[in-house]
């Protein structure tokens, strides 16, 4: 089992993407991420997340721009 985490409630990430491959609106998964597959670790400020069609089962993956906040005390 793997260990999950709500990508979407914490981060405000969609629920559906369109595919690129045949354009039709597909659920990401994000509300229940696996966070043991794949490549999860941001890099250069970007998050790299898997994602797979449930109409023709292509893999893709969705990129996403990670700012640091700064907080003056």
């Amino acid at each position: 089992m793997g260990h999950n985490i709500d990508l979407q409630e914490l981060l405000g990430l969609p629920e559906y993407l369109r595919c690129p491959m045949c354009k039709e609106l597909t659920p990401t998964g994000f509300c229940e991420y696996d966070i043991d597959c794949g490549d999860n670790k941001p890099k250069n400020g970007e998050l790299w997340l898997d994602v797979q069609c449930a109409h023709c089962h292509v893999d893709f993956r969705e990129g996403i721009e990670i700012k640091p906040i700064i907080i003056k005390g």
